[in-house]
């Protein structure tokens, strides 16, 4: 460091240091340094549609949310039930209870994930008779508080991120409608594909599970590309397209729409 050097740093005159934006692909990078291809697939997914729910909040706001039991689905299939969750600490107030819980996961490496949240759940009361105004169980509120701290623990995961606010460009592109497509004619039996050439670019881990429109798609694509689904199983070096992760179907679908000439590349859910 010269002397010109030396005096700007001792005069403060520092350049403050902003990262830019983290893309998709470079994000699964990083996370699969500790998870496996899999694993990060399934925590970087959107929430489907149909496990979204809503509900009236405070101030008349509407917000959106998932069940307990999709949350459970997910951490299980995601680590295998190797997780853990406890409540640390909790608290009751005039009409809220309040909870501090911790989830813990383990990696296929023996590494440990910890995430801590807070939960909270507004206390249900009798609303008549001679217990009008005394709480209905605060029990199964204390279980309302928890099940609100599991899910705000699996949202730092990745698990139900985008109902928390996250702006996620990637998957808004995604989801933009597409243009009607022209039904296209029946492949002529003469034609042939290379499948193992073909499918090569979308070759890799077959852990995971992709959804039943999904199957439906490959096979439809399949036969319009001139080929069976047990050959293009083959290919993939798996032994049914349930194996496919739902990511690594929807690259599969993608490139089976490039062999049989459909130039959309739109999710199928």
């Amino acid at each position: 460091m010269d002397r010109d050097d030396e005096s700007t740093l001792f005069r403060g005159e520092l350049v403050k240091f902003e990262p830019g934006p983290v893309d998709r692909d470079e994000k699964q990078k990083l996370l699969m340094q500790t998870l496996s291809e899999a694993q990060v697939d399934f925590l970087l997914q959107r929430t489907p549609r149909h496990e979204i729910k809503t509900r009236q909040g405070r101030g008349g706001m509407q917000f959106s949310y998932v069940e307990h039991g999709y949350v459970t689905e997910r951490l299980n299939l995601v680590f295998g039930f190797n997780w853990d969750f406890e409540v640390t600490d909790k608290q009751i107030l005039e009409d809220e209870v309040i909870v501090e819980a911790r989830l813990t996961v383990r990696t296929p490496g023996g590494q440990t994930i910890v995430k801590t949240q807070f939960g909270g759940a507004e206390i249900k009361r009798h609303a008549s008779g001679t217990k009008s105004g005394r709480p209905l169980s605060i029990a199964d509120d204390y279980k309302a508080a928890a099940s609100d701290a599991l899910k705000k623990c699996a949202s730092l995961l990745g698990i139900g991120l985008d109902l928390y606010g996250r702006d996620r460009p990637y998957d808004l592109e995604e989801t933009q409608p597409q243009p009607a497509q022209a039904p296209r004619p029946p492949a002529k039996e003469s034609q042939v594909i290379d499948v193992g050439a073909e499918m090569a670019g979308v070759s890799g881990p077959s852990s995971g599970l992709c959804s039943p429109a999904q199957w439906r798609e490959i096979s439809k694509l399949a036969g319009r590309a001139g080929m069976d689904v047990p050959e293009l199983c083959a290919s993939l070096g798996i032994g049914a397209l349930s194996q496919l992760t739902e990511a690594r179907a929807q690259r599969v679908i993608n490139r089976l729409r490039e062999l049989a000439g459909d130039g959309t590349t739109s999710q199928a859910s």
